[in-house]
């Protein structure tokens, strides 16, 4: 699933690229960023981690409530470029 997450990345016009997979243990969700959002960030919020433009965690939640909660804290870190 990384590269899938880096592949949408690469589309011009793309700033925040978020992968969402449904696993036993969880969602698993794959972000990567151009450099504008800090990702790692909007990672730490749902105990997860990484760098700047690529982060990551896994989290007992439903998968459309996590997408609409990322799509929030991103959108409030576009704001801010």
């Amino acid at each position: 699933h990384e590269g899938i997450v880096d592949m949408i990345l690469n589309i011009e016009g793309i700033e925040v690229a978020i992968f969402l997979m449904d696993s036993d243990d969880g969602v698993i969700a794959s972000l990567r960023s151009r450099g504008n959002v800090n990702v790692s960030k909007v990672a730490s919020i749902f105990a997860g981690g990484g760098h700047v433009s690529a982060a990551g965690f896994t989290i007992k939640m439903e998968m459309a409530e996590l997408k609409d909660k990322l799509i929030m804290e991103i959108e409030k870190d576009l704001w801010m470029v």
